[in-house]
């Protein structure tokens, strides 16, 4: 399955960092920092309000690519992801997508209303908790991983299963 990511054009502009995200939006989206950090912090942001602004208008996601540009003298370019609500608002929807189901259908089958996954799926209002996630990851048969620090030696968490759907694991 895709990853929900855009290529970004790294640029020097004077004393700044230029990031352009071609694509995002009828003329693409631009915006820049003081250093590299702050150009990927600011490009993840414009490319977070940029997605949800589009989502919000048109219920879908601009086409994903499958690769970055080459890369140039002045300008090098690089993968850049929105916020995590976005990331996991898109990855319901493509889950959901994948196995032919309707919101409603979703919805069902989880025991909510077709109000509140509809809102489940809206990067603005996605804002789960531990919970809803292993719900979720049970409804879709994934594995449910949250890591927090170093995933060198991580502490894993079993969950016992209410049903056949394989058990969530998180990994703090």
């Amino acid at each position: 399955m895709k990853q929900l990511r855009y290529p970004g054009r790294f640029k020097r502009e004077g004393r700044f960092i230029e990031v352009h995200l071609p694509g995002i939006g009828p003329f693409g989206t631009t915006t820049q920092g003081l250093d590299l950090d702050e150009a990927r912090l600011m490009a993840s942001d414009a490319l977070t309000m940029k997605l949800q602004d589009i989502y919000g208008y048109r219920g879908t996601y601009p086409d994903v690519p499958d690769s970055v540009p080459s890369s140039h003298k002045r300008e090098t370019w690089e993968w850049i992801y929105p916020s995590l609500e976005v990331r996991l608002a898109w990855r319901m929807r493509q889950m959901r997508e994948a196995r032919g189901w309707t919101q409603q259908e979703a919805a069902q089958r989880l025991g909510l209303s077709a109000t509140t996954y509809t809102r489940w799926e809206n990067p603005r209002t996605f804002n789960p908790t531990v919970k809803t996630l292993e719900r979720l990851a049970e409804l879709y048969g994934q594995p449910l991983v949250i890591a927090i620090g170093s995933d060198k030696e991580p502490a894993q968490i079993s969950r016992r299963r209410t049903s056949s759907a394989p058990a969530a694991t998180a990994t703090a």
